[in-house]
């Protein structure tokens, strides 16, 4: 009996320890600044709408003293192994009440390329949620760094550091928005 009670622990261990292991936390991109000619390059990408290109433009001509910069993250949305890129641009002349421009590059196989996908306003904040929701990848876009308040209040607690996103999914290079917002806290708002 005792071997049996020794075995059958080991088992229900080991299941919770691959269930445990399945769940995974959602992942935080981390942008990095990159210059305005990898900008460039980027925004040459096949199927770049004009008006992205000379928005990035006009800034740099507009505001000389401000320059408007951009970051890239990177993250394999289709699990074929080939990271997207994402493309933010910021500063004066590139942003609104929504955000700024965020962009996504998709590897096009046929023209052994990146290939433009989508635009959205929003931010640099964003996090890919774990699973799919039929065939979609989930992403939790933050649209703007102008809240009023971070602070969330639920069931009478103060949530200090949580902060709303908006729900998207991602299939075949489709971008699309849903109604739904999502709380989440990064482990970097826990930093001192």
């Amino acid at each position: 009996m005792k071997l049996f009670n020794i075995l059958l622990l080991i088992v229900i261990t080991t299941i919770a320890a691959t269930v445990y292991a399945e769940k995974k936390d959602p992942v935080k991109l981390k942008f990095e600044q990159i210059s305005k000619q990898a900008v460039d390059s980027l925004l040459n990408a096949h199927g770049t709408p004009g008006i992205i290109t000379s928005s990035w433009k006009k800034a740099h001509d507009k505001f000389p003293s401000k320059l408007p910069k951009g970051e890239i993250a990177k993250y394999d949305l289709n699990d074929d192994g080939i990271d997207e890129v994402f493309l933010y641009l910021s500063g004066s002349g590139l942003c609104g009440s929504a955000g700024c421009h965020l962009i996504i590059f998709q590897h096009n196989a046929t023209l052994k390329r990146l290939a433009y996908k989508t635009t959205r306003s929003g931010t640099n904040d964003i996090f890919i949620l774990e699973g799919l929701s039929d065939g979609h990848r989930n992403i939790a876009i933050r649209l703007t760094h102008y809240e009023k308040d971070n602070t969330i209040e639920k069931n009478g607690s103060n949530l200090s550091g949580v902060k709303k996103y908006t729900l998207y999914y991602w299939k075949n290079g489709n971008l699309r928005q849903t109604n739904q917002t999502i709380l989440l806290q990064s482990l970097e708002d826990h930093r001192d």
